[in-house]
């Protein structure tokens, strides 16, 4: 039953449908704290695209307040480059949020920030090579953070990575990847590989071939962007393979092959025959293996915690499908006038509700998400009429499926403008996204934003504060700008060396 599937995991891989088995939130300290007695390294991991609302509080007291930590950032992939050192801002600014989450008391208990995408590759082998400079400093390492961050994705990249012990690829199988949240309900693991002199040698050569290849498909991606100016042209993408650190056996099965079979017998083999023989030779391996394993040092993918500031847990599959993207997000441009009211789809609103000059709102987040802009007066009853259907888009349902998602909250926010081509602030609305705020210079106005309940809605520094500038020609009687090959206009640096 080594490959076999649970019943659960089985409906959300084929069927695309999840069953309600979320552990309970007093259930995590328990998991968390084998980590407070053993020597082991964290990796806190973030998502991107919803910082505030995927980072973890008063975590460290449960797994030691000298924890080492190393804070990865994922799906950097979705995040649209507003300016030629945007990543630089984006570790800047997680660092901070980090820091006053309380994952650094010390001063030293962050060791490393990695931007990282698990769909693409990008970063993961830099990551390999830091873990593999702090081997015998730290002991197991532990992948740690809210819920749908993407840590079961990483532990599947590190699975097959050179991190993870080339002969337990086949024996530990890989976590169930899917939208929902809170689908680890257990530690899974893998066996770390110990990084040798000689694995490290061919470990480096393997990279320096790889860092070429991916120097060359730079730069046709780049060729691409200028010509172009799609999103895809843009993405971050990496190189993650294996490294042949054993010469591999010409038979089929290190050492047992039907040719080799037959021939020692003399007779043929019944596929039964064969069948059993490979699973004697399979049983014979890992009672071999079972020694390196006792001395190994372990990777843990540990459940995700679910975060209160985030509303996916109250949307159901096929919500979630709609309002997560698998696509880089596309900086979106509207004017918002006084007394008027924006729409992301029935999860979100923002109102003008003090100024005197038009504002721009930048939204950054899942393209095919719906926007409806129109008058305060007129908001209330558009909400009213079409709440639960596809105008809207989400939240879907009768009345029944839209009691379970908490009312809209609003909070209100006092802002000064610093002119039309920096962005004054962005506004977080939980796991929607978030929309960048820009005016006049010196124009103080106020908004008021609402989410379900209130949960995930604030404002912080802008992490993309030039994306107004990548908006084109407002289309004619439409509050919206034109976003068209809006990528290509951005001032692009120099390619250097590749960061695998």
């Amino acid at each position: 039953m080594e490959k076999t599937l649970c019943f659960r995991c089985l409906l959300m891989t084929y069927h695309k449908h999840c069953l309600n088995m979320k552990i309970p939130i007093e259930g995590y300290p328990q998991i968390l704290s084998k980590i407070h007695d053993s020597r082991a390294i964290v990796l806190f991991t973030v998502d991107l695209s919803d910082i505030n609302n995927s980072m973890l509080h008063d975590i460290l007291p449960i797994i030691g307040r000298k924890r080492p930590v190393y804070i990865i950032g994922n799906k950097v992939d979705l995040i649209p480059m507003d300016s030629p050192h945007y990543l630089k801002r984006l570790e800047k600014y997680l660092f901070t949020a980090c820091s006053q989450a309380g994952w650094n008391p010390s001063g030293y208990n962050i060791r490393h920030i990695e931007l990282v995408s698990a769909k693409t590759g990008y970063g993961i082998e830099h990551l390999i090579n830091k873990l593999f400079d702090d081997h015998g400093k730290n002991g197991d390492v532990y992948l740690v953070g809210s819920s749908n961050v993407g840590k079961s994705s990483i532990f599947n990249i590190l699975l097959e990575s050179d991190f993870c012990k080339s002969q337990a690829r086949e024996i530990f199988q890989k976590a169930t990847v899917s939208v929902w949240p809170g689908t680890t309900l257990n530690l899974l693991k893998f066996p770390i590989l110990s990084p040798t002199s000689e694995r490290m040698y061919k470990r480096r050569a393997r990279l320096q071939e790889d860092a070429e290849v991916l120097q060359e498909m730079k730069m046709h991606q780049r060729i691409k962007l200028e010509k172009y100016g799609l999103s895809y042209n843009a993405i971050l993408r990496g190189l993650v393979r294996m490294t042949q650190f054993v010469t591999p056996p010409d038979n089929d099965y290190e050492g047992f092959s039907v040719t080799s079979y037959t021939a020692k017998s003399n007779a043929s083999i019944t596929p039964s025959e064969l069948d059993a023989k490979l699973k004697s030779e399979k049983a014979k391996r890992l009672e071999t293996f079972k020694s390196t394993l006792e001395r190994s040092r372990w990777l843990y993918d540990t459940p995700g915690v679910i975060n209160t500031q985030q509303i996916t847990s109250f949307l159901n599959p096929e919500e979630l499908q709609i309002l997560l993207s698998c696509k880089m997000f596309r900086p979106r441009t509207f004017v918002l006038k006084p007394n008027q009211a924006m729409f992301v789809t029935g999860l979100g609103r923002i109102d003008y509700v003090e100024g005197t000059e038009n504002v721009l709102l930048t939204l950054i987040n899942n393209n095919k998400i719906v926007v409806h802009v129109m008058e305060i007066e007129k908001a209330e009853d558009f909400y009213k009429e079409n709440i639960g259907k596809d105008v809207l888009q989400i939240p879907l349902g009768d009345e029944d499926r839209l009691s379970l998602i908490p009312p809209l909250v609003g909070k209100t926010f006092h802002l000064t403008g610093t002119g039309f081509k920096k962005t004054v602030c962005d506004i977080v609305l939980s796991s929607i996204g978030w929309v960048g705020v820009s005016t006049k210079s010196r124009h103080t106005f106020t908004l008021r934003a609402y989410t379900p309940g209130g949960h995930g809605c604030l404002t912080r520094p802008a992490l993309l504060p030039n994306a107004v500038n990548l908006k084109l020609k407002r289309i004619r009687n439409q509050p919206t700008y034109n976003t068209s090959k809006c990528l290509s206009l951005v001032k692009l640096p120099p390619i250097k060396r590749s960061r695998l």
